[in-house]
């Protein structure tokens, strides 16, 4: 199945636009900040000199949607420095993503695996459509827990950047190529594919199996001391010889 709607990419600022310790050509902006014991302190923010060229890049295949905890100050501030257009934003919130994760089911021991101030609110913002979203601090856990949601898209990607470095070529090229694979139809559904890696695992840690027979009285589980047992494994391995 091909599909020739964008999907959508969800893009962090911290640790992805702004480079903690850039390893390429950049520049340097003080951009809003903070006030501690009555002295404003400024955030100090490293943009690579290519970014702009990166996100003109993926805006081709993406419809690009803030998802960082600048929330709206992406558009204030961070856009203006970078000369780029504003761009639709997913607020992002501890609050709100903890009390979304709990009405979703997680258990509380849970939550803290996720980077919840973003994951819960994915699903709904994304309201089925595909995505992929680049931040430099989600995980596999959240991977795993967005492809346990009934709401979420079948196709979606998460991918991480260093966050030292910052976005890299090599990290553009990646999204580009999902979503060259996703128009193309050639993707596997992540809900299948964890849903599958799920049962395998469940299988891995109990690995004797249970065969389950009707009889008048309901389901009852199969004796393997059996002579019945020992016959049915006998014919199995007659089949497999």
């Amino acid at each position: 199945m091909t599909t020739t709607q964008k999907p959508i990419l969800f893009l962090d600022v911290d640790g992805v636009l702004n480079a903690f310790a850039p390893v390429r050509p950049h520049t340097v902006h003080q951009l809003g900040g903070r006030t501690v014991k009555g002295v404003f302190h400024p955030y100090t923010l490293h943009f690579d000199n290519e970014v702009v060229d990166m996100i003109d890049a993926l805006a081709e295949r993406f419809d690009i949607v803030w998802a960082t905890m600048w929330n709206e100050r992406a558009n204030d501030l961070v856009a203006p420095a970078l000369g780029i257009e504003p761009f639709p934003v997913m607020y992002a919130d501890h609050n709100k993503g903890w009390d979304t994760a709990i009405d979703r089911g997680t258990e509380q021991w849970n939550i803290h695996r996720l980077w919840y101030a973003k994951t819960p609110l994915l699903p709904e913002y994304a309201q089925g459509q595909p995505f992929a979203w680049l931040d430099d601090d989600h995980s596999g856990a959240d991977v795993l827990w967005l492809a346990k949601q009934e709401d979420a898209p079948e196709h979606f990607y998460l991918h991480q950047t260093d966050a030292y470095a910052g976005i890299q070529w090599s990290d553009v090229a990646d999204l580009i190529q999902w979503a060259d694979d996703l128009a193309a139809g050639t993707l596997v559904s992540m809900r299948s594919f964890h849903s599958a890696r799920a049962a395998a695992q469940a299988f891995i840690e109990d690995p004797d199996p249970v065969l389950w027979f009707e009889d008048t009285t309901g389901e009852v589980p199969f004796d393997w001391d059996s002579d019945e047992a020992h016959a049915f494994m006998a014919a199995m391995d007659n089949e497999e010889a």
